[in-house]
């Protein structure tokens, strides 16, 4: 035995017509846009979102290296992290309100040819996926290049004299690229 649709209504067992369909359609939207999930960092070294708190960092990572002042006013955590077979250090560093501004990878090369390499290779990898930056800089001892993308800024610098060569690749939260 069926029963009538219209019948269930009227003894207010389910919403009005109009609110059941606009309950449907944030059901739906809710399932397309993935609510509640993390987003990844468009970033190559992490799978951690922008939404990460400490505490989701410290779990996901484990016990840090060190931390240290960050300069969006609250804390860095640094933790080992290769990226292209090279080992590095990761940084994460968060604003006083504990929200994650910006990832980056530091890598210290021995000699300027083999900093210059890899830095030839991560800008090719950035601009087949980005394009052209826009930003350049070329200093003696220190280049690089900035990406301002709707997702974040990424920040890819050299520094390189006599006693040290760095490099850093950086992903900047998009509230903080603005």
């Amino acid at each position: 035995m069926f029963m009538n649709i219209n019948n269930i209504r009227s003894k207010s067992l389910l919403p009005p017509k109009g609110l059941a369909s606009l309950l449907a359609l944030i059901l739906l939207a809710s399932i397309l846009t993935g609510c509640g999930e993390v987003t990844p960092i468009d970033c190559p070294f992490t799978d951690l979102g922008w939404e990460t708190t400490e505490e989701e960092l410290l779990a996901a990572e484990g016990e840090y290296l060190s931390t240290y002042d960050s300069t969006y006013g609250g804390l860095t955590y640094t933790y080992e992290g290769t990226y292209m077979n090279n080992p590095g250090i990761l940084k994460y560093m968060y604003d006083t309100e504990g929200v994650l501004m910006s990832v980056a990878w530091a890598y210290s090369a021995a000699d300027d040819e083999s900093l210059l390499n890899l830095y030839n290779e991560i800008h090719a990898n950035l601009e087949a996926t980005h394009g052209k930056s826009g930003y350049n800089t070329t200093f003696i001892g220190n280049y690089g290049d900035v990406w301002e993308l709707p997702e974040g800024d990424i920040l890819l610098s050299v520094m390189a004299t006599s006693t040290n060569k760095a490099l850093q690749l950086a992903y900047v939260n998009p509230a903080s690229s603005k």
